[in-house]
């Protein structure tokens, strides 16, 4: 999903090769153990490749749910303006 939100098309087009190339990058999504990652898809028996194709494909059917229209860096205020006077009481996130 990290690599989602920096990318302009979000999941559309996502390749394994692009996943791949940002996770060589150290600062990127630091917290993420890269080798846990190659782990879990040798638990499963498949190529790290498939499973980065398998996982974007199942991230682009719920991408609307994931990632909703305005989410994302960059988008928003962020400063909570959006669900101001909505008096609805509600988590606009939710």
């Amino acid at each position: 999903m990290a690599c989602a939100y920096v990318r302009p098309e979000k999941l559309q087009g996502m390749t394994p090769k692009s996943v791949k190339k940002k996770l060589k990058q150290p600062s990127f999504a630091a917290a993420v153990d890269r080798d846990e990652l190659r782990h879990g898809a040798e638990e499963l028996g498949v190529d790290f490749d498939e499973h980065l194709t398998v996982v974007i494909a199942a991230l682009a059917e719920k991408q609307d749910e994931l990632m909703p229209a305005g989410s994302g860096s960059g988008s928003g205020s962020g400063d909570g303006s959006e669900a101001a006077g909505s008096g609805s009481g509600e988590d606009p996130l939710a």
